[in-house]
């Protein structure tokens, strides 16, 4: 399916329901739950102060909160863990999490996985940033 929607420049943001649910019932995507919309659910500031669950491949931040923070901690090598200590200082300095869930669909393109040789390191970082509350690294 990746491939598909790749090579073949595919609008995905243009298909219908019906487009959808057949790659699902062949199994080449796993999930229709992206696809619920609820934008003004009350489900999107249900987790408004925690960390976990948060990804930053669609995260969108005010330019002020995130220089406020100093931005990504480049200490952060390799797979894993960025995203987390990225949320923690930013609710650290007062900035609220709203989920993107129900209000803007996403998919993960399959690939191949990256070196996570540096996770061990990346996680306690994060557990580090987690019990010394800093809001900048």
């Amino acid at each position: 399916m990746t491939e598909y929607i790749i090579y073949q420049q595919s609008p995905v943001w243009k298909w219908h329901s019906l487009q959808w649910f057949l790659p699902y019932l062949r199994r080449d995507i796993n999930r229709l739950s992206p696809l619920i919309r609820l934008p003004n659910s009350f489900l999107r500031k249900y987790c408004a102060q925690t960390w976990q669950g948060a990804k930053t491949c669609n995260l969108a931040v005010w330019r002020e909160d995130i220089l406020n923070i100093n931005g990504f901690n480049e200490e952060f090598q390799g797979w894993g863990h960025e995203d987390a200590d990225l949320v923690v200082r930013l609710l650290n300095d007062g900035v609220q999490r709203k989920e993107g869930r129900f209000a803007v669909p996403v998919f993960h393109l399959w690939h191949p996985q990256t070196d996570r040789s540096q996770e061990l390191q990346n996680c306690q970082r994060l557990f580090k940033t987690i019990q010394n509350k800093p809001h900048k690294f």
